[in-house]
Order: C-alpha cells, then sequence, then structure tokens
C-alpha cells in the first residue's frame, strides 16, 4: 500500500474515531464527560498483528487511546466473515458478521478498541481495580458503538452469508481440485 492510500485510510480512521469520541462524551459517567483518546495509531506494519484499546502513558500522563494493526484490515477481499471472540461470536449484536465492504471490518475493530479504551479510562479514573477485557463491562460499551457506528450499515445477513458459504464452497472446491468418482 503506498503513503496516499494510507494517509487516506488514517484520515477516514480519524474521522470515525472523533465522532465516537464525541459520542462517548454524551454518556451518563462522569470519566465520559471530557473522553478523548491521548493516543491514536493506525499501523500499517506486516508484524503488527493485534489492535489494542485501552490506557496509555504519553508523556507521564495516562490516557486512553488505541492501536489498530490496519494491514490485515485493509486487504481486498471479496465477502467475507468477521469473527469475534469466541465467547460473543454468535451474539446478535456484537457477534461476528458477514460483509463485502472492507470499511466494515474496520469499524467494527474500532468500536472493539474504544470500547476498551473506555472500560479501562473509566476504571482508571474512578481507581478501580482492572477487570476483564471482554467482560460485561465491555460488552456494554461494545454494545452501544456497535449498534450506532455498524450494525445499521451491514448488509443483509442472511444474503451476505449465503454468498459467503457458496464461497467458502468453491474455494475448497478449488484448492482439493475436482472430485473423482471410484470406479
Amino acid at each position: 500500500m503506498n503513503s496516499l492510500e494510507k494517509a487516506s485510510w488514517i484520515t477516514w480512521g480519524n474521522a470515525r474515531v472523533k465522532d465516537m469520541e464525541s459520542f462517548i462524551r454524551t454518556w451518563p459517567y462522569e470519566s465520559c464527560s471530557n473522553f478523548e483518546l491521548g493516543m491514536i495509531k493506525f499501523d500499517f506494519s506486516k508484524a503488527r498483528t493485534r489492535c489494542k484499546g485501552g490506557i496509555y502513558n504519553v508523556d507521564g500522563v495516562w490516557v486512553p487511546g488505541i492501536n489498530i494493526a490496519m494491514h490485515n484490515y485493509t486487504q481486498s477481499t471479496n465477502v467475507y466473515r468477521f469473527y469475534e471472540y469466541p465467547s460473543y461470536d454468535d451474539d446478535p449484536v456484537i457477534g461476528g458478521f458477514y460483509s463485502d465492504n472492507i470499511e466494515h471490518r474496520i469499524i467494527a475493530v474500532i468500536c472493539h478498541e474504544m470500547a476498551h479504551a473506555v472500560q479501562y479510562w473509566h476504571k482508571y479514573y474512578h481507581k478501580i481495580p482492572s477487570c476483564k477485557p471482554h467482560g460485561e463491562d465491555f460488552k456494554k460499551h461494545y454494545y452501544i458503538l456497535r449498534q450506532v457506528y455498524l450494525n445499521n450499515i451491514l448488509p443483509n445477513q442472511n444474503d451476505t452469508g449465503i454468498r459467503y458459504r457458496a464461497l467458502k464452497k468453491i474455494a475448497i472446491t478449488q484448492e482439493l481440485g475436482p472430485i473423482r468418482r471410484a470406479s
């Protein structure tokens, strides 16, 4: 990916993040009233395979932040299935989904990491001991972000799921070669 494409993705991603920050500031939690990420990184390195949301020490100050591993999410693809953690992958709101738009993958990841940033910032702000990374606090925040920023723009899940399964069957057949019948 060239530098112009990367810059375009970063601009696009930052717009999504800033919109989410503004929305989070409307939430009824004292810790959210001035929520602002102090660290936003869109990392295109092939070596970076994991995204992270939480709190970061930036110049001696603890701030909420996200780091998005963009390389894996910006690769062109046909229809795909986005998988979430097994404990909630089947959830109708925060679980996995089908799409043919790579922006949907990135929005899902940003929502996921922003939910972690809110979760950990709230705990830090109120001096509460750490919490389960994908526990109920995280899911509560992720649920809201997914509904507002992603789920309403996803394609019809039944139709897209059928297309995905048909594509996977073709891919498997191509890998295995033609089926040979016993004589």
